[in-house]
């Protein structure tokens, strides 16, 4: 499957993705007919996720550490959205540097970032406690 031309790891990355929307596949039709899916089915699809997994516990450390400390529960929810939207800023400037941006091209990608969270907060004000 694999090509001379230097195009080899995409052959590969693409026979991967078909391998995994064919197991996909499989695990909805087992599902379809009252099967569970397989152990390495659900270990697949554990993996995959992982990253997001991964990326919810500083919010949630966060939001814990200030609850903890007698915050109230949505200044500690607002605690653990600072923390998101710094995550955020921290991962828009990786994924700038990654796309090789540099100087005013990175800083506008995280602030970007930083509005996005921005924004994500007052909506959350606005919808919890402006329309409750």
């Amino acid at each position: 499957m694999t090509r001379d031309d230097g195009a080899g790891g995409a052959c590969r990355a693409d026979h991967r993705q078909r391998h995994r929307e064919a197991g996909h596949a499989g695990a909805a039709r087992r599902l379809a007919v009252g099967r569970l899916p397989t152990w390495s089915y659900v270990r697949a699809a554990l993996a995959a996720s992982w990253p997001l997994v991964s990326a919810s516990f500083a919010p949630l450390i966060f939001l814990i550490a200030a609850w903890l400390l007698g915050a109230s529960a949505p200044n500690a929810a607002n605690a653990g959205l600072v923390a998101a939207v710094a995550e955020l800023v921290l991962y828009g400037r990786a994924a700038g540097r990654a796309a090789g941006l540099k100087g005013r091209q990175q800083v506008a990608l995280a602030s970007a970032a930083a509005v996005l969270g921005v924004v994500m907060i007052t909506l959350k004000d606005v919808v919890l406690v402006r329309l409750h």
